[in-house]
């Protein structure tokens, strides 16, 4: 839906019938006094209305926003998203705000671009600290005027108290946006609000923050990675340390905390670190030797399978040019892209057998992953294995010094099967058996 300005009749038709439910305002021409009336009273009425999104000027926003927000506070709606993007203001403290978020079942809440205060943050933060159904929280450039000027009115002491209200409460959210103005000690209380078990968290851009240290990032990821065991967008774009001179420091410490902390996790589906300029071209190179081993561990079958089968895109440069990535990293992002992680599976179980040398292990650790929910093969990877397992060595006939005859398979697997057969299931092996009889 467009924006739409406030003073349009259509507009204020749909909301007396209660016949919309997303409501986009742009205040970008001036309301009349009587049109601003009007509106407050068609909101206060408005029973249907889910979606609130407004955009305005400071001054704007001084003029009538709390009595908009008044009125979507008393109002028989129920907001599940409330956006104030682009609104510069400070909201008076954020007490009218408050109370909205409060009484709303709020599922998106968007702040960004204004000038809230560490007074105001605090109250938001008290107030979300008690509202498990938000689940997209975004507060980009927070503390800024409509100048982009003001970036000292969240103070790092106003960042950490408002984490500090969310730590340990009933705030989960799912998706989480933080970008500019952020340093070790506010990096620290994000961390420390998301807690050592976070199964929730999916997404979280932490963008266009230029204030951590080196030892700061490598404590971001190796907390963020280690503790949030549903993630899978992380967003680091347009970050590095910087001296006092406002330029990059480059420390590989970064990119190998960062490489260690990708060790063995199995649901990130991105990572983005564009424009990373504090990781250099030998960093970069740290990091996607470790993404490769992440993504297929061909230390033995049982590492292939419980390898990262998500991770599909990797997002790499810094200050220097591009880094070219390995063509076996970037089939393997390929592969990863298919999103049916059965399939990404099978595939790698493939190219293991069609590799290396398999072991007895890896035969039973095929075997236990085949047949590990009901007892009968995972339908979804096997097809996969019996196509591609024998392409190795080409499956040749032989006959035995006795006259009998024998079948020589180019694979480990294709002993296995051919010793145990109903491994396949009672009826598929029986078939499988009485077809190969026939057959030969």
């Amino acid at each position: 839906m467009m924006y739409q300005q406030p003073n349009d009749e259509t507009l204020l038709s749909l909301l007396r019938g209660n016949d919309i439910e997303q409501l986009k305002l742009d205040c970008g021409r001036r309301m009349s006094e009587e049109g601003t009336h009007q509106l407050v009273a068609a909101l206060a009425k408005c029973s249907s209305l889910k979606d609130f999104q407004l955009k305005c000027s400071r001054s704007e926003a001084e003029e009538f926003g709390g009595d908009i927000l008044s009125a979507l506070k008393n109002s028989p709606s129920n907001l599940t998203r409330l956006s104030l993007n682009e609104c510069h203001s400070d909201w008076s403290g954020c007490a009218e705000l408050g109370e909205l978020i409060k009484n709303s079942p709020l599922e998106e809440l968007d702040l960004s671009q204004n000038g809230i205060d560490d007074e105001g943050l605090a109250l938001i933060g008290r107030v979300l600290g008690d509202k498990p159904s938000l689940k997209t929280l975004i507060l980009c450039s927070v503390g800024m005027d409509e100048f982009g000027e003001g970036d000292d009115y969240i103070t790092p002491a106003g960042w950490r108290a408002f984490f500090g209200f969310l730590k340990g409460s009933s705030f989960e959210a799912e998706k989480l946006e933080l970008q500019w103005g952020h340093n070790d000690v506010t990096a620290r209380a994000l961390t420390d609000a998301l807690g050592t078990n976070n199964t929730t968290l999916k997404t979280l851009r932490f963008w266009n923050n230029l204030g951590l240290s080196p030892s700061g990032w490598c404590s971001f990821f190796t907390t963020v990675l280690g503790n949030c065991s549903a993630l899978e967008h992380l967003d680091c774009n347009s970050c590095n340390s910087m001296d006092e001179y406002y330029q990059p420091i480059f420390d590989n410490r970064i990119a190998t905390a960062l490489a260690n902390a990708l060790d063995g996790n199995k649901t990130l589906r991105t990572l983005d670190l564009t424009r990373f300029n504090s990781i250099d071209q030998t960093g970069w190179a740290i990091i996607m030797a470790r993404v490769q081993k992440l993504l297929f561990d061909s230390k033995s079958l049982g590492t292939v399978i419980s390898s990262n089968h998500t991770l599909s895109k990797l997002a790499l440069q810094g200050f220097a040019d591009k880094p070219t990535f390995p063509r076996d990293l970037a089939s393997l992002l390929w592969l990863n892209q298919s999103g049916d992680t059965d399939f990404v599976m099978g595939e790698k179980v493939r190219i293991y057998y069609a590799t290396y040398e398999a072991t007895d292990e890896d035969d039973e650790q095929l075997m236990r992953e085949l047949t590990k929910d009901s007892g009968d093969v995972d339908i979804k990877v096997m097809p996969f294995v019996l196509s591609w397992a024998g392409k190795r060595d080409s499956a040749v006939l032989a006959w035995e010094a006795t006259g009998g005859w024998g079948k020589v398979w180019g694979t480990r697997l294709y002993r296995l099967l051919r010793r145990d057969p109903t491994v396949l299931g009672p009826e598929k092996g029986n078939e499988s058996a009485a077809g190969k009889r026939k057959r030969n």
